[in-house]
């Protein structure tokens, strides 16, 4: 079974927290995701996004927050798979 495995590509890479800057070249980053996305799904593979969800109420990658969340056009679909880890 081939699949496209997106690992932690959430909106907290474009804020930065005092700790972390934006993301480098994340605009063309999600739009290579987003093209690599659409040649799986043409295929037959499984797309399979894993979210990081921090402990850490206060982080921006912790539920809840702007951070945790997809970019809405980069977000998971239909039969898509969502893996949570910490």
């Amino acid at each position: 079974m081939k699949a496209l495995v997106i690992i932690d590509f959430q909106r907290a890479l474009s804020f930065p927290d005092g700790t972390e800057p934006p993301a480098h070249r994340l605009e063309a980053t999600r739009d290579i995701l987003a093209r690599a996305r659409e040649s799986a799904r043409a295929a037959g593979a499984a797309v399979i996004f894993i979210r990081h969800d921090h402990v850490d109420p206060e982080s921006m990658w912790a539920p809840g927050r702007p951070g945790h969340a997809f970019f809405p056009e980069l977000a998971p679909e239909g039969d898509d798979l969502v893996v949570v880890k910490t």
